[in-house]
């Protein structure tokens, strides 16, 4: 077998380049998968509570337009108004359901959701209450 210093400086260029650039290529690829690795568990992590967000942000919205619709309602007595609130209250149900089904992790997170249900569903008897009022020639008043 020849030594090392009977080969051609190309031949020993090539070794040397090889000898570098093989092992920095297989740093680099195992470098890229771990770091798209990471990649992927921060973007799941980040839609995960994305999701918990906007059911959160869809509750709170559909709280919001029913309280609007009621207020409209107790004013006009409309049967649009009824209407509305009928819908809206549907709205907030939903959202409320959509919300029991989230994967809760933390015991604060259960409780907080239990009162809401049970917060929740007080807003429905009052919404139902407000709708059996009869129509004009009430006393308003006691509402407002």
């Amino acid at each position: 077998m020849r030594r090392i210093r009977d080969w051609s400086i190309r031949t020993r260029l090539l070794l040397a380049f090889a000898g570098v650039l093989i092992p920095f290529l297989a740093i680099a690829s195992l470098s890229m998968v771990r770091f798209r690795t990471l990649t992927e568990s921060f973007s799941r992590v980040q839609e995960e509570a994305k999701l918990e967000l906007k059911r959160t942000s869809d509750v709170i919205s559909a709280l919001d337009q029913l309280m609007a619709d009621v207020k409209n309602y107790v004013v006009s007595n409309s049967p649009e108004g009824r209407k509305g609130v009928e819908r809206r209250l549907t709205q907030f149900l939903a959202a409320m359901s959509v919300l029991a089904t989230a994967p809760f992790r933390e015991p604060e997170e259960t409780r907080l959701l239990k009162e809401m249900q049970r917060q929740a569903s007080r807003i429905e008897a009052l919404s139902r209450e407000m709708l059996s009022i009869p129509g004009p020639g009430t006393d308003r008043a006691i509402l407002l």
